[in-house]
């Protein structure tokens, strides 16, 4: 459960002071989706230190990417995902299509099986995640935008609901730039609501785009918060990569 009372520190994520006065106005205005607008509160005041004992690092081999999960939680590598025809968060669409080049997934279910990757995100009751790494041809390099750089990852924008809960440009030293946000929308397989929080981020030449995300039910996302926000925070790109 969230400590409603516990003292807030300084997150290491910081939100843009826009989002979160568009945060508040949502809280009334969504009477119908408190849980996941509670979690983000939790989200932007609660303390997640980093490195902890009871988390697994994970580097990749070509050490593009770093990133924590909870040492409980089930990795699945390149070679665990070669049978599965779809990873969560990794969309390729009917106008732009982005190879990809190092790519991991991620869950906590307590029993670990590779179809747990294939369930839809609304109905999932433990989180699941993806890391990767992804091409961007020349012919695709005048579209990239901070639409695409979500698109790719959750099209929430074609769902029959969505709403950004928090949003903020990512900028870095020597031009990488990209975008986080939390958002929250309705799966049309489903006609249930989902969370996700992802960050997606392009080099400065715009030749690979990075992204992680992590998301579950409204309730799961609720319940998680703080593994999934830690997860997101400890995510590392190799800039010299």
């Amino acid at each position: 459960m969230l400590n409603q009372n516990a003292k807030p520190s300084e997150p290491s994520i910081v939100f843009a002071e826009d989002y979160i006065d568009t945060m508040e106005r949502s809280r009334s205005a969504a009477v119908s989706r408190p849980l996941v607008l509670l979690a983000i509160v939790a989200l932007i005041a609660a303390a997640c230190g980093g490195g902890d004992s009871d988390s697994l690092t994970y580097k990749d081999p070509d050490r593009l990417t770093l990133f924590e999960i909870p040492a409980t939680w089930n990795l699945y590598t390149t070679e665990d995902l070669s049978a599965v025809t779809e990873v969560p968060f990794v969309v390729q669409g009917r106008d732009f299509t982005l190879p990809v080049i190092s790519r991991v997934a991620f869950e906590g279910s307590p029993s670990r099986n590779v179809s747990n990757l294939a369930q839809p995100i609304s109905r999932l009751d433990f989180p699941v995640g993806s890391a990767v790494v992804r091409s961007i041809g020349p012919s695709m390099r005048d579209l990239v935008s901070r639409y695409l750089l979500t698109e790719v990852v959750v099209p929430y924008r074609q769902a029959p609901q969505s709403q950004e809960i928090l949003k903020t440009d990512l900028q870095f030293a020597d031009d990488w730039e990209g975008v986080q946000v939390v958002v929250q929308y309705t799966e049309s397989a489903t006609s249930e609501d989902a969370a996700v929080f992802m960050a997606s981020i392009t080099d400065p030449e715009q030749t690979r785009l990075f992204s992680i995300a992590v998301g579950c039910s409204v309730d799961c996302f609720n319940t998680y918060i703080e593994d999934i926000r830690g997860i997101v925070d400890s995510w590392l790109v190799n800039t010299n990569g």
